[in-house]
């Protein structure tokens, strides 16, 4: 899977990955619904339900916690970065998207 021999293994990338919506029209290719979150749960730190509370109860319901170092420490590690709090950043990103016209 590309998350994990790409971003993972060639890039180097070692922060958390954060799923796109699964109730997303496109994520169907992958399944229904507790397929999706099998997949996204086993290749992603955090995965996004967000318009249909019917599929977060699937979700929700079909899920045990399980400790997973690595992936706590992933998460900790959005909570500790005080630079995606800096507005100064934001601004100037914001500026950069508009400027080549991406929003």
């Amino acid at each position: 899977m590309w998350l994990e021999k790409i971003l993972r293994q060639q890039l180097g990338f070692n922060g958390c990955i954060i799923s796109d919506d699964l109730d997303m029209a496109g994520a169907a290719e992958y399944g229904n619904m507790a397929q999706r979150i099998e997949l996204a749960k086993k290749h992603c730190d955090l995965i996004l339900l967000c318009n249909n509370h019917d599929d977060m109860k699937i979700a929700f319901e079909s899920q045990t916690p399980e400790p997973n170092k690595v992936r706590q420490i992933r998460q900790s590690a959005l909570q500790r970065n005080k630079a995606c709090l800096d507005k100064n950043k934001y601004k100037e990103a914001l500026s950069v998207l508009r400027l080549a016209d991406l929003i």
